[in-house]
């Protein structure tokens, strides 16, 4: 997000360690009472109006944030906040919520419509992933391919190991899948099949 030219002088000013492994999957604007209008993996966007005069509440807007699990909280500065206080990024990076200042300049349905439109780029770059590899698996049955080659299409897309069993749970094919957890899983199979 931090890399669309919406954000150029937008900085980040706690948990920017968190910047690679938050999610975002929504962005909303939000004032006083935060309530249950944020969900988690959100980028929450605030003026801070009505905390100008009141750190206490300013805080308390903040951990309101953190508790909804939102991943980024932006903070509109040189109005209403003029600056994000200490404290305030102190309790955002223990509780690994990004923040970002903001400038006032910067238009909130601007930013808004850049991540949306970003979150609809990558959302469309993995529903292709997906019918890739839908028809990849289609086209090795089609083929007559063994059960080898639709484990390996299988791990090369979802690049986590894969066991392929029969109904009565014997081993078919598998791919990068630990020898030691196959054989685990046979004994475990077997106990369940022994007659009382």
């Amino acid at each position: 997000i931090m890399q669309l030219p919406v954000m150029k002088g937008c900085e980040v000013k706690a948990s920017k360690h968190m910047l690679e492994q938050k999610q975002v999957e929504w962005v909303s604007v939000i004032e006083l009472p935060v309530e249950n209008f944020v969900r988690k993996n959100e980028f929450v966007l605030s003026t801070g109006i009505g905390c100008e005069d009141n750190p206490n509440l300013l805080e308390s807007f903040v951990q309101d944030v953190i508790q909804s699990r939102a991943s980024v909280l932006g903070f509109a500065t040189g109005r209403y906040i003029y600056s994000i206080p200490d404290r305030i990024l102190k309790k955002a990076n223990q509780n690994d919520l990004i923040i970002i200042d903001v400038p006032w300049e910067v238009r909130f349905t601007d930013i808004w419509q850049s991540v949306m439109d970003k979150i609809t780029e990558v959302k469309q770059k993995e529903l292709q992933k997906v019918e890739d590899a839908r028809q990849e698996l289609i086209n090795c049955v089609l083929k007559d391919k063994g059960l080898e080659d639709i484990a390996h299409t299988l791990y090369k897309h979802i690049k986590i190991p894969v066991a392929i069993t029969d109904a009565e749970k014997r081993w078919r094919a598998y791919k990068f899948f630990n020898k030691d957890i196959l054989e685990s899983y046979r004994l475990e199979v077997q106990e369940i099949h022994l007659p009382p």
